[in-house]
């Protein structure tokens, strides 16, 4: 049997109809706003190390911009963009006075990579974006390794008057968390971080620096913040704040011990709520001086949670059987019982306590059900966060081995999250909790470092 003729103009609009048929990516896990958000400005740019690489990073909504700032070295700067099916990522680099002396965006894949030669220590900051309405993640990787020196031949000097030549200045560059001035600016931790190598350079000649911090809480929760390794003739002071008012402090700490000369800081705390506390870290000099070299006034900052210690209550026996717990008074407490109460119990809430958790991630090539000592997976996100009101508790990435571990205080059921494996575990509080997970060969996602 013939078919019937298709006019031209119904054959044209067949084809139209089927250009116009585009296929959708769909992600295996709908990926949510990354823990360095918000950084949608040159102003909000999140500070990173020059040498790193951030896996699991997402363009959370569609074409949102990340931008992220280094302390770059000079020599060589470089870094690479590697996202998943469905982005169209362009990274963007802006050099200290904020023009794009770089870009970069690969039409027939989703990547892009950068690299110039940095001239002097100084702020760069990398931009990453989609063109694409469709949201993903993403890899960024930096790398600004100086060059080796290249060794030169000695020659003999000719015997002259030496020149007098001053001293050159030596106040290193700022550290990897500025700029953190005040509260809009402060550097977000989470509790149980180390924070190595800070400083008091603002980068900005002739500023005094002040560091702030933004760090999530629990009400009624411990917690103790402290700085240790002073560098040379450097006195730090810590204050807390309740909020993000410089009058709404918690409290403050000089010295730990000053007849002792353990004059670092450090300052226990009870969480006023759920939710974030400022820390201020700032320094002592005598005036009218300041820091001569900032840059070599180092610490490292800490803060972790513990449980309190319950204070002895002196006991006073009452009348008619009963008894009360009270405090000394300085007059006697005399008291009349009228009618016996009926006693009811109080409720009373699942104590806090604090949770181990124990994560090892292996890419199993060999089939033998274990995480061998080469087959630890690197530089995993992993986030621990409270399973029934979904706020983050702590977060980390794999070490070498691939493991990771944390110490979170809750009484609430809390939820190991790896993102990049799109897998989550549930864990009740009472017990530690370890989780091994093994990576068939044949399914190991691209992007593992």
């Amino acid at each position: 049997m013939r078919l019937p003729k298709l006019s031209p103009l119904i054959l044209g609009l067949v084809v139209i109809t089927t250009l116009l048929v585009v296929p959708v990516p769909i992600l295996a896990q709908a990926p949510a706003p990354d823990s360095y958000e918000e950084n949608d400005t040159l102003v909000e740019a999140s500070g990173v190390p020059a040498t790193i690489t951030l896996p699991n990073m997402t363009i959370v909504p569609a074409q949102d911009p990340d931008f992220w700032r280094v302390v770059a070295n000079p020599g060589p700067l470089s870094a690479q963009v590697v996202g998943t099916p469905g982005l169209d990522l362009t990274l963007n680099l802006y050099d200290p006075s904020g023009t794009i002396i770089a870009t970069d965006n690969d039409p027939a894949g989703p990547n892009a990579a950068v690299a110039v030669t940095v001239p002097a220590t100084a702020y760069y900051v990398f931009e990453v974006t989609s063109t694409t309405l469709i949201e993903g993640f993403y890899e960024l990787r930096i790398n600004n390794v100086p060059p080796t020196p290249t060794a030169t031949p000695t020659l003999t000097p000719t015997p002259t008057t030496p020149a007098l030549t001053p001293t050159p200045e030596m106040g290193g560059a700022p550290d990897y968390a500025e700029p953190n001035y005040d509260f809009a600016h402060a550097y977000r931790i989470a509790v149980g971080d180390r924070l190595e190598g800070l400083n008091f350079n603002s980068g900005m000649a002739g500023a005094k620096d002040n560091d702030f911090f933004v760090m999530p809480v629990r009400a009624g929760v411990r917690y103790v913040c402290q700085t240790e390794d002073l560098g040379p003739a450097l006195d730090t002071n810590i204050i807390v704040y309740r909020s993000a008012d410089s009058n709404d402090w918690i409290g403050g700490s000089d010295d730990v011990d000053t007849q002792s000369e353990a004059i670092n800081s450090q300052l226990v705390f009870v969480g006023p709520h759920d939710g974030d506390v400022y820390v201020l870290v700032g320094y002592k000099f005598p005036d009218p001086s300041d820091i001569r070299y900032p840059g070599q006034a180092t610490y490292t900052f800490s803060c972790n949670a513990s449980l309190p210690t319950p204070t002895p209550v002196p006991y006073v026996a009452g009348a008619g059987g009963g008894s009360v717990n009270s405090t000394p008074h300085a007059t006697p407490l005399s008291i009349a019982m009228f009618s016996r109460p009926t006693l009811l119990p109080s409720p009373t809430s699942a104590p806090i306590g604090m949770l181990s958790i124990t994560l090892l991630i292996g890419y199993d090539k060999n089939n033998n059900k274990e995480v061998d000592p080469n087959e630890g997976v690197v530089g995993l996100s992993v986030r621990v966060v409270n399973a029934t009101t979904n706020t983050q508790l702590a977060h980390g990435f794999t070490d070498l081995s691939g493991g990771a571990s944390f110490h979170v205080p809750t009484n609430n059921t809390i939820q190991v999250v790896v993102p990049f494996l799109s897998m989550a575990r549930d864990f009740r509080p009472g017990s530690d909790a370890n989780w091994m997970i093994l990576i068939p060969p044949a399914n190991a996602p691209g992007l593992i470092p």
